[in-house]
């Protein structure tokens, strides 16, 4: 294969996304990481591991939500973000001539700058619906133009959108939910009382997860008044043990260092600190409290019930968390931000295993089975690829 293939994607989840199906035409063609070019609108993109990235963005202070609120918006503008989608395609232009055929998970925003940065080099552009689904909102006209000028294919995240593309004559089909690939557990057992239930814990991977922990931290002390739980919390590398054993004393809670897995303690609560373990967190809980975004369907995916309320930050605001519960299907639980009424809510849950049941179903019928990068990979692979 003499030109590249590009691989651009808006944040974090999106960077996953496009990893694994990178990763699975490596094995159907037998491609290098130096085959493949990665380009992260608004992160670093640390999740494409050995794939060269050509981008060098951070997060920006609105979490790459900057359109989500007016105090976002400004706090983009006077940290000099706004300028980031020029510098992208900018980056891609110079780089454009290598490029044989380009895939782009995220938003129709990004497909547009990805097509701006390409123009009239004729190569195909594909395009993965990570942003949207008929779930929650169709996508608008102006949206779906763009779609259809732009893209050579369309992957979506649900049959349901796919169908709706369709019938408005853009390409696109449903292959599968590569947000629910390679979830494997580590070999790696969480320390828990096999004894008691547990309530496992998603603060989220962007700047404001531990803000957000501490929130959750406010539920867990009204859980552990009324019956004595397992609370693991699944915690993003760059949150260090010095942050949270910082920021967590300022609210009574004590840091402890543990050969096997280090904890925070504050009365009759302690809360594990699971590192690189999200998998063991969501299969090892009776249920979840998740104020995040992707991790939230990938463990509804996984068969467990989870409970979210309002948060900080614009990936845990009221609007996207209602938007995530009519996507989910009942499978996930949106409250009000009351830790009294979190905890009631939690506990009732806790004693009716029939509800969990039924929630848990939902969840893995709506995210559906693994298999979907494979799945687009081979389609990619057979058109485009194969009889180059």
């Amino acid at each position: 294969m003499n030109k590249k293939i590009l691989l651009a994607s808006d944040c974090f989840s999106e960077n996953r996304n496009a990893t694994l199906i990178a990763k699975q035409l490596q094995k159907i063609a037998n491609y290098k990481p130096e085959n493949f070019l990665a380009a992260s609108l608004v992160s670093e993109g640390r999740e494409y591991g050995d794939i060269p990235v050509i981008t060098d963005a951070t997060l920006p202070p609105s979490g790459g939500f900057a359109t989500q609120s007016i105090g976002g918006f400004f706090a983009d503008l006077f940290s000099g973000s706004l300028g980031i989608p020029f510098n992208f395609v900018k980056k891609i232009k110079n780089i454009a001539d290598e490029i044989g055929l380009a895939l782009v998970v995220g938003d129709v925003f990004l497909l547009w700058l990805v097509n701006r940065a390409l123009k009239n080099k004729n190569i195909p552009i594909l395009f993965y619906v990570h942003s949207k689904t008929d779930y929650i909102e169709p996508h608008y006209r102006i949206e779906e133009r763009i779609i259809k000028n732009i893209a050579s294919d369309v992957f979506t995240r649900d049959e349901l959108t796919a169908e709706s593309m369709r019938n408005k004559e853009i390409p696109a089909q449903f292959l599968g939910s590569v947000i629910m690939d390679e979830l494997f557990p580590e070999e790696f057992e969480i320390p828990l009382d096999k004894s008691l239930q547990t309530v496992g814990i998603l603060p989220g991977t962007r700047g404001e997860a531990l803000d957000n922990f501490i929130l959750i931290l406010k539920v867990v002390e009204k859980l552990s008044e009324k019956r004595k739980l397992n609370f693991p919390a699944a915690m993003v590398g760059s949150l260090s043990d010095d942050k949270i054993s910082e920021k967590c004393s300022k609210y009574g809670w004590k840091f402890i260092k543990s050969e096997h897995c280090n904890y925070i303690e504050k009365n009759s609560a302690r809360v594990l600190i699971v590192r690189r373990a999200f998998v063991n967190t969501v299969i090892s809980s009776d249920i979840l409290i998740g104020l995040t975004g992707a991790a939230n369907e990938q463990a509804v995916g996984l068969g467990k019930p989870v409970l979210a309320f309002k948060g900080i930050g614009a990936q845990t605001t009221t609007k996207r968390f209602k938007e995530q519960e009519r996507l989910l299907g009942g499978a996930m639980k949106f409250l009000k931000n009351d830790p009294d009424a979190v905890a009631e809510y939690a506990l009732k849950l806790l004693d009716n295993p029939e509800e969990r049941e039924r929630m848990g179903k939902i969840g893995m019928e709506r995210m559906g089975p693994p298999g979907g990068a494979e799945r687009i990979a081979k389609y990619i692979y057979e058109k485009y690829l194969k009889n180059q």
